[in-house]
């Protein structure tokens, strides 16, 4: 498989699965054996729940014969409960990065990261010094606005 075929089924995994919300296309897009929350079509449907207008733009998207790098940006609007915070009604934005392995013609492993700690203040939810990666487990919590 050329770096070019595993771009054009990460492009369409991004285009028709997240943006089209066609999740009927994770079967043929996703191998068997995937791994990461990709395979879980319940977490799927907790996040496009959550923000129904969420859409993701590829700004880079790099490649080699197995490997596909993504990075993106992505915004919608907070429309159900997420992650214990209830529906806002406010527009998000942020930048995420994905890193797929591509076997076959199908996403085998994806890994992302994104920043929580950008987003979680965008839907009202008032994040503390003592609530950021680097404070000691269990000093402080999320909070309602």
């Amino acid at each position: 498989m050329t770096a070019a075929d595993g771009k054009a089924v990460v492009r369409e995994f991004v285009e028709d699965v997240l943006n089209r919300r066609n999740l009927a296309a994770m079967g043929r897009l996703l191998d068997s054996s995937v791994t990461d929350q990709l395979k879980s079509s319940l977490n799927m449907y907790l996040v496009l729940s959550a923000f129904p207008d969420l859409r993701l733009t590829v700004e880079h998207m790099i490649a080699d014969a197995e490997r596909v790098t993504v990075l993106s940006t992505f915004s919608g609007t907070h429309r159900a409960p997420f992650m214990g915070v209830p529906a806002s009604g406010k527009g998000v934005t942020g930048r995420m990065a994905h890193t797929f392995r591509v076997v076959d013609g199908r996403i085998a492993e994806c890994f992302q990261t994104y920043d929580p700690w950008g987003l979680m203040p965008q839907i009202g939810m008032v994040v503390g010094a003592s609530d950021s990666p680097r404070a000691a487990a269990g000093a402080g919590a999320l909070q309602p606005a």
